[in-house]
């Protein structure tokens, strides 16, 4: 079954890659003496600097000549520095709530702090919040990897991306607030993360895999100007029941909605393609497919389906488009031209009993090299 090998393949890709990287460690040592708070220190003429807020909470820095500040990457917590031999290495642990401050002043100069980048919390299993001011207008991939007890994110107004893999595993993110100024959100960006609810009032590219397998994703709002739903953008989230589709969507990738919870959706007339196992594993009982439908291959072992109708516009029918789809009965195509059947098993594994066609296309589906497997139950549609 396709399941498995989707979670096989991820689980091999993780092992593969491994999160952040956590590489055996090599012996540790600062070659310009012990690290104290808010004093800078250099490592290869770079400048860094151990912040301790009023809190208490120990903030990790690299300065850079233009006076802004970045939370570096691999530095906190576990990772060692290294760069032209020189190595150090920062033992605090991000844990508790944490306010990033937009700014702050060392030796009479102020430093902005700009971005995070990759990797700079991943396994901060006991981190519960973070604000992040909105100065920072980059937060690099894998940011947020593996924190697991992450339960609030206030992300910045000025925030044009989320990266891949940047809140991968935070099962305890339950909702977030995306800011107006975001654009793209990437790969696996929230995979196997704990949201509840997506609601997108303005465009957002999404990349594929953005949400799979979140395991308590419920219902989702996609934006209006989307034209592609993404290669499974939301496989695998076993508990999203109600998805919202604007007029502007042309395209439904494979996968899209593998193994959902969806037992109706609304297709707009701007769709034109469903891929392959777009709506595979799913309870869907019935779907009205839109009139600009020309490619369809997407409904393969929906096993609730029992009756479709397949509008004028299809010219294609993929590999296992219905294949598989049990209780599947009666299908009316309203194509004059027969649909070519690209491939095989487009209606394998049903219990279809009557394909309706149009009555002056009768002959060309009962001649049509992949209608005529079908010619004993193809039939012209019924006029009452």
């Amino acid at each position: 079954m396709k399941y498995n090998l989707i979670v096989s393949a991820f689980v091999a890709l993780v092992i593969m890659l491994g999160g952040c990287g956590k590489d055996p460690q090599p012996n540790h040592d600062n070659p310009d003496g012990p690290i104290n708070s808010n004093e800078i220190f250099y490592v290869d003429g770079e400048r860094f600097v151990v912040l301790e807020q009023e809190s208490g909470q120990r903030l990790f820095f690299q300065l850079l000549p233009s006076n802004e500040a970045v939370m570096p990457p691999y530095y906190s917590p576990g990772y060692p520095y290294a760069k032209n031999g020189a190595q150090f290495h920062y033992q605090n642990e991000y844990d508790g709530d944490i306010v990033v401050p937009e700014t702050f002043t060392l030796d009479g100069t102020t430093y902005t702090v700009t971005r995070i980048d990759r990797c700079a919390f991943d396994g901060c299993e006991e981190l519960n919040s973070i604000i992040i001011p909105n100065t920072v207008k980059k937060i690099g991939d894998k940011a947020f990897c593996h924190c697991h007890s992450l339960s609030h994110v206030q992300l910045p107004s000025t925030l044009d991306s989320i990266q891949a893999e940047t809140f991968y595993l935070c099962e305890s993110l339950r909702s977030i607030q995306f800011p107006e100024s975001l654009k793209y959100i990437g790969f696996n960006a929230f995979i196997m993360s704990g949201l509840e609810e997506l609601n997108f009032t303005k465009y957002v590219k999404l990349d594929c895999g953005a949400f799979l397998d979140c395991p308590h994703l419920k219902t989702v709002t996609l934006p209006d100007g989307m034209d592609t739903i993404c290669r499974d953008l939301f496989a695998n989230c076993e508990e999203l029941s109600s998805v919202f589709i604007p007029q502007s969507l042309k395209v439904i990738d494979e996968d899209a909605f593998f193994n959902t919870n969806l037992s109706s959706v609304e297709l707009p007339e701007s769709l034109i393609s469903i891929e392959s196992e777009a709506f595979s594993y799913t309870p869907l009982t019935a779907i009205e497919l839109p009139n600009s439908l020309q490619f369809l291959s997407g409904f393969s072992f929906c096993s609730q389906i029992t009756e479709v109708v397949i509008p004028e516009s299809v010219v294609v029918l993929g590999s296992w488009a219905f294949g598989g789809c049990s209780n599947l009965k009666t299908i009316t195509c309203l194509a004059t031209n027969p649909p070519e059947i690209f491939n095989m098993g487009a209606f394998e594994e049903t219990e279809l009993s009557v394909i309706y066609v149009p009555e002056e296309s009768l002959e060309k589906y009962l001649s049509d090299s992949g209608w005529s497997e079908y010619a004993d139950i193809i039939q012209p549609i019924p006029y009452f």
